[in-house]
């Protein structure tokens, strides 16, 4: 079954190589600027005005092209916040969650286990309201007993909110700790990290479309890329949220490194694979393949 049905649809072409539901999530990388607490990159109000837009632009292909149908599918905006709720994250997520859900995008929440333990009022209020539609768990290893307690009584909050919450882990590191038989977590999602092991692993054909894959990522400079394997590669960027939408549009269409209508059909041509290639990046080994190749470059 072709899941991807409007892969072959005329309206992608050279000219706007990339078809509107492909955008459906947005990750936004944020960091602590300076020393003051509370002040966090990228800048809300602009990150706003550029998701405004884009919302306005996705919207108008759907119904241009009667494709009615995907605006009735789930679009996310996942956030990482670097730091404790204290030292900024809690003040962002409050500015933040508003402009999301204005826009119809659910938010979703990455943090690491020391900085996302004993949220304040404000942000027990946002979850109790179903602002956040998950909460992933960076846990560390191995996981201090100290801390054990607290994530249960968190993880229990959160299925009470009917806020998925999700432990990012090693395998390994979450059975010594003792959660995985756990009866107080039966009802989380586990979403595990495989132990370093399966992270080497090389597979034989790492090369698919890209279609499936693609989505804005936006640093804390407020750069904008087309996944997160190629962040960070200046060649690669495609914008940032000062620039107006047609200008980010116009860029893709004739991006010079980057080839979206081949990527978005058959995925980028790679060479074969490179056996001491070692992946501790948790994306996947054909991102990780393309962006050594276009850093070769």
């Amino acid at each position: 079954m072709n899941i991807l049905p409007h892969l072959t649809d005329p309206s992608i072409t050279a000219q706007d190589p990339y078809p509107p539901w492909l955008f459906r999530d947005i990750n936004l990388s944020t960091a602590t600027e300076g020393q003051g607490k509370g002040s966090m990159q990228p800048d809300i109000p602009a990150f706003a005005r550029w998701l405004f837009a884009f919302q306005k632009w996705q919207s108008q292909r759907f119904v241009a092209e009667n494709n009615r149908y995907y605006l009735m599918l789930g679009r996310r905006v996942h956030v990482q916040l670097p730091c404790s709720w204290q030292e900024g994250a809690a003040a962002y997520l409050q500015q933040l969650a508003p402009v999301t859900a204005r826009a119809g995008h659910a938010l979703t929440v990455r943090m690491a286990l020391e900085h996302a333990l004993h949220p304040p009022a404000e942000i027990c209020t946002l979850l109790q309201n179903k602002s956040i539609q998950k909460f992933l768990f960076n846990l560390p290893t191995p996981i201090p007993p100290q801390q054990i307690a607290p994530l249960l009584e968190m993880v229990e909050f959160l299925l009470a909110c009917r806020v998925m919450p999700i432990l990012l882990g090693d395998i390994n590191n979450l059975l010594r700790s003792g959660l995985l038989h756990n009866q107080r977590l039966n009802a989380a999602n586990f979403t595990l990290y495989p132990s370093q092991r399966h992270m080497d692993y090389c597979p034989t054909h790492p090369v698919d479309s890209c279609a499936t894959h693609f989505s804005w990522f936006i640093d804390r400079n407020g750069d904008i890329y087309p996944c997160g394997g190629l962040s960070g590669i200046a060649s690669c960027r495609l914008g940032t949220l000062q620039e107006g939408m047609e200008t980010i549009l116009q860029r893709i269409a004739q991006h010079p490194v980057l080839n979206f209508s081949q990527l978005i059909q058959s995925g980028p041509l790679l060479s074969p694979p490179d056996p001491a290639l070692v992946n501790r990046t948790h994306i996947p080994y054909k991102c990780l393949l393309h962006r050594r190749q276009i850093q070769r470059l």
